[in-house]
């Protein structure tokens, strides 16, 4: 987890803001006034401390670590550099004249020095540090930075610090300060859009074998039906259907259940957490290891509603992504079929709709190789892509492909920059 993290601390925060404003200058060059405002398309993610399959070191402590980590990281970042922004600001109203929203701003600080009455800049930034200092008190951290000058109301979410930065953005732009506004200003505005307040989406991730095991001591124990390992297909996803539509819950705390299933149960339970506590964007998917049939998606989705992701009903609210994992030669060839079949049942593409009719799916570059061969193995993803296409098209649902590609030949192999232009 720490390793990971250099990465953002040394790279990735400065980096991709500027990367955006790359991008943006090069369209202003060339449109003008009628470039248009780019949107936080590019986001770095992270597995480490959510991606259990075959790591036992992976439990629910491990995972709120890795959250509590990332928080952290990007809360110091944002109050270091609105520190170093109020030492850049010091314009005063007697050389410039502010607008009406940077003086609420300003008033709202709880600086009241004396020497800082005709700095609002500085000021509001002052009061923006307060207001990140005690959100970063609210989310469990402790304060690495200097302390700030007085108590603040702490932010509810990032969206709520990004429209502060752009309160002072549009002001230097009112009395002609662009190029400060388009400094470390805008860096920090775009670090702020595109990390948050938990600076990566974590992916969890398990193992098909691991979820049938642990539903079928949920239905045994919660609702005393035994032999669901031994159900075919079509009886397996009526069961799990009728459970994960009906708000009874399978799981009670009065009941023992397998090492292995109380794991994993910790696990979800810490996923409901640390959501509620960082929010959504902190932990969006969930991620299935050889997935080769509907029934593995569908366990998830009723693991998720024992814990409260999933509420229940006729209008179900799903709060993760269930994205499939197709990884041997078998399964690329297969999932055309397992996707149609899933898309076909009403009551998920209702769970679908509560994600604004979005379903991802992974494909697996280091297990179809391993399967059968690199030339094989890059054919059947090809083909597995456009058997996707079509179904998705099938149904008028968005396809969002997650390539599970790394640089080795074990894991795609090729030149990386030609291997992404494929995709």
């Amino acid at each position: 987890i720490e390793n990971g993290l250099s990465y953002y601390r040394y790279t990735f925060l400065a980096e991709v803001p500027l990367l955006y404003a790359e991008i943006e200058d090069w369209l202003e060059r060339r449109l003008g006034e009628n470039a248009p405002r780019i949107p936080p398309f590019l986001r770095i993610g992270s597995w480490i401390g959510g991606d259990r399959d075959g790591n036992p070191f992976v439990t629910h402590q491990v995972m709120l670590h890795a959250a509590e980590r990332q928080s952290a990281l990007a809360l110091d970042h944002y109050l270091g550099e609105i520190h170093r922004l109020g030492r850049r600001l010091s314009l005063a109203t007697r050389l410039v004249e502010v607008s009406d929203e940077l003086e609420e701003l300003a008033a709202a600080s709880p600086d009241h020095a004396a020497s800082r009455d005709d700095e609002p800049y500085r000021r509001a930034l002052i009061g923006i540090y307060a207001r990140l200092a005690a959100t970063s008190q609210r989310l469990g951290h402790t304060i690495t930075q200097r302390r700030p000058v007085g108590p603040a109301e702490p932010y509810a979410e990032s969206a709520e610090f990004v429209h502060d930065l752009d309160i002072l953005i549009r002001s230097l732009k009112q009395h002609k300060s662009d190029w400060l506004a388009r400094g470390a200003l805008r860096h920090l505005r775009r670090a702020a859009e595109v990390f948050g307040f938990h600076l990566a989406p974590l992916d969890m991730r398990q193992h098909s074998q691991v979820h049938e095991q642990v539903v079928a001591e949920l239905f045994e124990r919660g609702a005393h039906r035994q032999g669901y390992s031994a159900l075919t297909e079509k009886e397996r996803t009526e069961w799990l259907l009728a459970e994960i539509s009906s708000p009874r819950p399978l799981l009670s705390p009065h009941l023992d259940y397998s090492e292995t299933a109380q794991g994993e149960l910790r696990i979800l339970h810490m996923a409901a957490e640390i959501q509620r506590r960082f929010g959504p964007a902190a932990l969006p998917n969930y991620i299935i290891s050889k997935t080769d049939g509907v029934t593995d998606m569908l366990e998830v989705a009723l693991l998720l509603k024992e814990v409260g992701l999933l509420q229940a009903g006729e209008a179900p609210r799903l709060d993760l992504n269930i994205i499939p994992l197709f990884e041997t030669i078998a399964d690329l060839r297969g999932c055309g079929d397992i996707m149609d079949q899933l898309f076909s049942l009403p009551y998920y593409r209702k769970l679908l709709d509560s994600r604004g009719g979005v379903q991802e799916v992974m494909l697996g570059y280091s297990d179809s190789n391993k399967d059968g061969g690199f030339l094989t193995a890059n054919w059947e993803l090809y083909k597995a892509e456009t058997v996707l296409v079509k179904v998705f098209a099938k149904h008028k649902i968005e396809l969002r492909l997650f390539h599970g590609r790394g640089g080795t030949v074990g894991r795609g192999g090729g030149p990386s920059y030609q291997a992404v232009l494929a995709q």
